[in-house]
């Protein structure tokens, strides 16, 4: 078994695969970096295999054209330029890193907590006038899933079965991987879906909690019900979001499209004065229910859908019934 004692600076930090020393060849860009960051990134550097797995410290200064895309949940999301782009293998001998320079790079900036683990990390670093996190990751160019989805609806050839299969795959398999170490994913949404050229990705994990009851309005249909009824978040309850992303892909279209969520959610709102009167409930109705008067079938169906939704978890241990009554937004 090859030996982690490094001769040069007599520390247990040395990588005997990509012969590099996390502690003096980690020292050349590691000067401000906080120190609870520098524990972490110092104990995945003895355990790579390869120089590009590598996850650095970068200084914020090295990003140019920093461009706001949108914000998230837990995070806003920019798009860079990285002067120095991330590594594409280490030269022991000259104890220097050769780089892709200007690689365009997505950084989620995570604000108050940097308890997230995303794929395709390539550097951290940290905004010098807020101390916020900076996680440097590669630019999904195709979007999420729900912009790869139009991109079919402009172009039908873009996206046959066999492609919509494909990059199933690909997502099922990061899951999977994700699942194999021990790992819950407890955000699978189609916003964390992300797609490159080739591949399908799998972004944002770690997160198992909701507690703004407004945050997880949009990925009510992702959430499973146990989670609703305050069980532990299980890699089955991934395994429920990830059968709605299916259902996205293949359809075109979210789980329960046209369905009214934001008069249902007013309807359990625990403070009773944010709840609609009656008359507002019978006129929102009726507006939405013009679709069957309309014969709009698509529209229509998606009532039945729920409907049928509905009346399932009624007569399952999931009734709506079940929740308790001061809990029925928070979800942890």
């Amino acid at each position: 078994m090859e030996s982690n004692f490094c001769e040069r600076c007599n520390n247990n930090s040395y990588n005997p695969h990509i012969k590099f020393c996390a502690k003096c060849d980690g020292a050349l860009w590691t000067s401000d970096i906080p120190l609870a960051l520098y524990k972490l990134l110092l104990q995945e550097q003895l355990s790579v295999e390869k120089p590009i797995d590598l996850t650095l410290w970068t200084p914020y200064k090295n990003f140019d054209s920093i461009e706001y895309m949108k914000s998230g949940r837990f995070a806003d999301v920019f798009k860079a330029e990285w002067k120095e782009g991330p590594i594409r293998n280490w030269d022991p001998t000259n104890r220097h890193f050769e780089r892709c320079p200007n690689h365009i790079i997505k950084a989620h900036l995570q604000c108050k907590r940097n308890d997230s683990m995303v794929s395709l990390l390539y550097a951290v670093s940290q905004k010098p006038q807020s101390n916020e996190i900076v996680l440097v990751m590669r630019y999904a160019e195709l979007g999420d899933l729900k912009t790869f989805l139009k991109l079919s609806e402009k172009d039908p050839k873009h996206l046959s079965h066999e492609e919509r299969i494909m990059r199933l795959g690909d997502a099922a398999s990061a899951l999977s991987d994700i699942h194999e170490i021990g790992l819950i994913h407890g955000n699978i949404h189609s916003g964390n879906i992300l797609f490159t050229k080739n591949n399908a990705h799998i972004c944002d994990f770690g997160r198992k909690s909701f507690n703004d009851s407004r945050s997880i309005r949009d990925i009510l249909p992702y959430i499973a019900p146990e989670v609703l009824q305050h069980k532990p978040y299980s890699k089955k309850a991934d395994i429920y979001g990830f059968g709605m992303i299916m259902w996205e892909m293949f359809t075109c279209e979210m789980p329960f499209k046209g369905v009214p969520h934001e008069l249902i959610w007013r309807c359990w709102d625990p403070d009773p004065d944010n709840r609609p009167n009656s008359s507002e409930i019978v006129e929102i109705l009726y507006e939405s229910a013009g679709c069957f008067i309309d014969e709009d079938e698509e529209e229509a169906q998606n009532w039945f859908q729920l409907f049928d939704s509905v009346s399932e978890i009624q007569q399952s241990s999931y009734g709506i019934s079940d929740i308790e009554k001061d809990d029925a937004i928070d979800i942890y």
